[in-house]
């Protein structure tokens, strides 16, 4: 299994994903079109922090990073994913420019500053998408420009119930389906 970098300077370079892992990469399409989305949103990667949670392959940091985000954070469980990631950005000779982090996203520590962009694609039917995001809050991931992109799968999503009971902390921009899989980008709204 390969995945396939849509734009930028690394556009169309296949990079391995590990066969035996219960990793499953976001689709091409659905990657694409949500970083289109994204870029009418932010006009221009340069310079962005980018946080890829529960990221398996690194897709979305990768993909980030070649549209030229300044630093893309990679936090995965699986030590081998996280293993072959680091081994991916060795390869594109850029190891300085990404922080990989092999641990559970529940417990994350204090960033030193706050992403612009983060993609969470936690294990779908685990009901993770809660847990995650009150731990970006309290481990101050976030703040008030920052975006978050949320994937899941199907009508089983616990993530709309949770983002309606989160006080106002968080509101939907936007939701598209793409078969099975659906993505919604959320923005965080401090409290004063």
């Amino acid at each position: 299994m390969s995945v396939r970098i849509i734009a930028g300077k690394w556009k169309g370079r296949k990079l391995p994903v590990p066969e035996g892992l219960a990793i499953r990469p976001t689709a091409d399409r659905v990657r694409e079109a949500v970083f289109s989305r994204l870029q009418s949103m932010l006009g221009d990667w340069e310079g962005l922090r980018v946080a890829d949670i529960c990221a398996g392959s690194g897709a979305f940091g990768l993909e980030a990073l070649s549209r030229g985000a300044a630093h893309a954070t990679f936090v995965e469980q699986n030590r081998a994913a996280a293993t072959a990631i680091a081994q991916t950005l060795k390869l594109l000779d850029q190891p300085g420019s990404a922080t990989i982090l092999a641990q559970d996203a529940r417990t994350l520590p204090a960033a030193a500053a706050p992403y612009d962009v983060l993609y969470l694609d936690p294990p779908y039917a685990d009901g993770l998408h809660g847990p995650i995001l009150e731990q970006l809050l309290q481990a101050q991931w976030v703040q008030d420009t920052s975006i978050i992109v949320a994937e899941t799968q199907g009508n089983d999503s616990l993530l709309p119930a949770y983002l309606k009971d989160a006080a106002g902390r968080f509101e939907i921009v936007t939701n598209h389906r793409y078969g099975k899989t659906q993505t919604f980008v959320i923005s965080y709204r401090q409290h004063e």
